[in-house]
């Protein structure tokens, strides 16, 4: 999907790969988390840049599973925190979907620790409630690390 740039912030107080860049796709204004290796990969991550990427959610917390819902949602909670809810589009593989909200978001559901929570029988056309950290990727970058 394409991603204009907005903002960047970097975290340098936790490592020098690791930041916050927030950006419109098909208008509306997300914030996710990327990890790029190098101070030149950094340099393309500029306000105003447009870029591919992909875009996804790594789930943090519960699925759950919500007969009757009706309106697909993606509230922000955080910097690059997220909830949605939302029609199951695809199922890629036991541990991935694809969740109809504003944009079609793959979702991770591994769970954030080992021996975390099972999840619930999710088929296509489940409506769901997961939370989470939004993260991007650009394949420019990918290429450039490979």
């Amino acid at each position: 999907m394409r991603f204009r740039v907005q903002s960047i912030q970097r975290w340098l107080h936790l490592n020098e790969y690791e930041g916050l860049v927030e950006g419109l796709v098909d208008g509306q204004l997300l914030g996710a988390h990327l990890m790029l290796h190098g101070d030149g990969a950094w340099s393309s991550w500029v306000p105003g840049a447009e870029m591919d990427v992909e875009l996804w959610l790594e789930r943090a917390g519960e699925v759950q599973v919500l007969p009757g819902a009706k309106i697909a949602a993606m509230r922000r909670i955080g910097e690059t925190s997220y909830e949605i809810i939302g029609p199951v589009r695809d199922i890629l593989d036991d541990e991935t979907l694809v969740v109809g909200v504003e944009v079609a978001l793959r979702v991770d559901l591994d769970p954030p620790v080992a021996g975390g929570s099972q999840l619930p029988p999710i088929g296509h056309g489940d409506w769901i409630r997961v939370s989470g950290t939004l993260k991007l990727a650009s394949a420019e970058d990918d290429e450039r690390q490979s």
